[in-house]
Order: structure tokens, then C-alpha cells, then sequence
């Protein structure tokens, strides 16, 4: 199992270039996935190659 850890300087770099997040309204739908977890998700299969 690949494991790869993202380092909390690469997003705190990366966070200013995000747009803000939005709260969770009372609407139904979808919950909002945090921008942290989406960009974790995306360093690890760059890194890994996983798909």
C-alpha cells in the first residue's frame, strides 16, 4: 500500500490560490468536500500513480 503524506506548507502555499470555502447551507444536495481533503486527494495519486 503506497502511503504519501502531503506537507502543510504546500497547501498553506497553495490555499491563497483557492477560492473561499463556501459554508453548508440548509438546501439539500450534496455536502462540500473541504479544499484540504480534495488537494490531499489529488498529491496522492500524482505521487503515488494510483487512479
Amino acid at each position: 500500500m503506497a502511503i504519501s503524506r502531503m506537507p502543510d506548507d504546500f497547501f498553506d502555499t497553495l490555499v491563497h490560490h483557492l477560492t473561499s470555502e463556501q459554508p453548508v447551507g440548509s438546501l439539500s444536495g450534496r455536502l462540500r468536500i473541504g479544499h484540504r481533503r480534495v488537494i490531499r486527494l489529488i498529491w496522492f495519486v500524482l505521487i503515488t500513480g494510483n487512479r
